[in-house]
Formats: structure tokens, sequence, C-alpha cells
């Protein structure tokens, strides 16, 4: 024990001060104060702000320290939502149930094990608009969008995905195209299949023989080539 801790020794002072800053992450994160989602991202600014200047300090940790603040900067636009959301599930296992309750009712609804190709291709939409109505009851004028451009943005996406999804079951039943099977690639006359000599002809009028002087009119050409 004594020997470990020796070795060791120069590494506590770094695994200290990390070890300080993930931990009070997760402390603002918890939110016991019950703050406001623009409090915690203030109060998590200041320590990520300190942790990337001091990040130096924890030695072997800096690779940890700095793949903490990239992840940190990757989750940032939807971090604080939650806070100020009332009901809204703050964790990833949280929120798994949701999806986990979308897929079982549409099991109980078309009799399919796995996802249709409707969730697939519109599933970000299907799927939060089910969640949402289970925990709000919506009328006609909540349906209207407060933003058309992005409305418009959406509903073009959407499109997308449900013409690449037709492209693929078209592909599936008719793998290639009916004009490739009425005109096919050697209907040409340069991509022709060549017409198949007798062995005869092939050796009687090949360069080869040609120039050996083969038969036929072979020597004549054969000395005329070689002077």
């Amino acid at each position: 024990m004594v020997k470990g801790l020796t070795t060791t020794d120069a590494m506590w002072p770094g695994i200290r001060t990390a070890f300080g800053w993930v931990h009070q992450a997760a402390r603002l994160l918890e939110n016991d104060d019950e703050v406001s989602g623009n409090e915690i991202r203030r109060r998590l600014e200041e320590l990520l702000a300190e942790m990337t200047d001091d990040q130096t300090t924890v030695g072997t940790l800096q690779p940890a320290v700095a793949h903490f603040l990239k992840v940190s900067a990757s989750y940032w636009p939807g971090l604080f939502h939650c806070y100020d959301g009332t009901g809204l599930p703050r964790t990833n296992n949280d929120l798994e149930q949701y999806f986990g309750s979308a897929r079982y009712h549409q099991r109980r609804a078309s009799g399919r094990i796995r996802a249709t190709a409707a969730t697939v291709v519109r599933g970000s939409v299907r799927v939060l608009a089910a969640t949402a109505s289970r925990l709000t009851l919506f009328r006609e004028y909540d349906l209207w969008h407060p933003n058309l451009e992005r409305w418009t943005t959406l509903r073009r996406s959407l499109a997308l995905r449900q013409e690449a999804r037709r492209q693929q079951g078209r592909f599936r039943k008719t793998p290639l195209p009916t004009w490739l099977h009425s005109n096919p690639p050697y209907s040409s006359g340069v991509c022709r299949p060549r017409k198949k000599v007798a062995e005869g002809e092939r050796t009687e009028g090949s360069g080869a023989g040609r120039l050996a002087g083969g038969g036929g009119d072979g020597p004549a050409r054969g000395s005329g080539l070689l002077g």
C-alpha cells in the first residue's frame, strides 16, 4: 500500500482537481436549489471556463478534461430545457420510457413487432406528438405553428425522407430501370459482342500467321512488312 501511494503520489493533485470539477458539474445539473435554467447555464459556464483555463494542471487527466468539455459543448443546446419545462424528463433514462410506450402502442395497433416504415420516416414528428398528447390536451388552435419557416423546413425534410423511402421500395420491386431491359448495353455497335470465328479462319487471318509466313497471302504481306 505504501509503495503504491508513493509511486502515484504525483498524480493525486490532478485527480483531486478533476474529481472536484466533475462532481461540481453533477451537483449543478441536479439542481437541488431549484433555480431556473438560465441560472444553471450561467453557473455551468463559469465552471467550464475554469476547467478550460486550468486543464493543464491535471497532468495525465488533461485529455479526459478536454473530452468532458467537448461533450458538454455538444449537449449544450438542449441541456437546460428540462429545468423550465414542467414534467419534462431530465435524463435520457427517464425519457426512454416515453419512446418505449410509443413502440408498445404501435405494436398493439398494428400487430407488428418491428417499427413500421412510417415510424422510420416520420418518427421525429409522430413520437413527439404521441408523447405530448399524453401530457396535454391539444385543441384545434393549439396545432397552429408559430414559426411558418420552421414548419416549412420540417415538412420539406419529411418529404425528402418519404421520397427516399419510396425510391427504395421501387428499386426492390424493379432493380433495373425498364429502359435498361428494352435497350441492353450491347445494342450499340460499340458494345456489340464479337462474332465467333472458326478456328481455321482465325489462324489463317491472324497477324502472327501473316508475319511468320503462314498460309494464304501471308508471305507477301509478311515480306512487305519486314522489308
